[in-house]
């Protein structure tokens, strides 16, 4: 059970395979319950340069997000909006469990 209420729901379709070489299908899109929390906020992307995010996403434990990787989420007026990770990193208990994980996005 998480520790926040997860409300929203996104569809994550990890990046693709460019390798000419050895042609494989794209991965099957994955639907995760969240919280999102809109709001401009500057953070610092994985190059180390200051970013402005648009929306900070709140997921249950661990799931398996990868940098490259598409989230799709509609909100409840039907208006869908995609984003993309900027930075982020599970938040852990004392036992060094994993609780919830904060994607910030653009």
């Amino acid at each position: 059970m998480p520790i926040i209420p997860l409300k929203q729901r996104v569809t994550v379709y990890a990046p693709g395979h460019d390798d000419p070489w050895n042609p494989q299908p794209d991965p099957e899109p994955v639907e995760y319950r969240c919280r999102i929390e809109e709001g401009f906020q500057v953070v610092t992307d994985a190059h180390g340069q200051e970013v402005t995010a648009s929306a900070r996403i709140y997921f249950d434990k661990y799931p398996n997000l990868s940098p490259g990787a598409r989230i799709e989420y509609t909100d409840e007026h039907g208006n869908a909006r995609t984003y993309e990770p900027i930075n982020g990193g599970p938040k852990r208990m004392l036992s060094s469990k994993p609780i919830l994980t904060v994607v910030y996005v653009k």
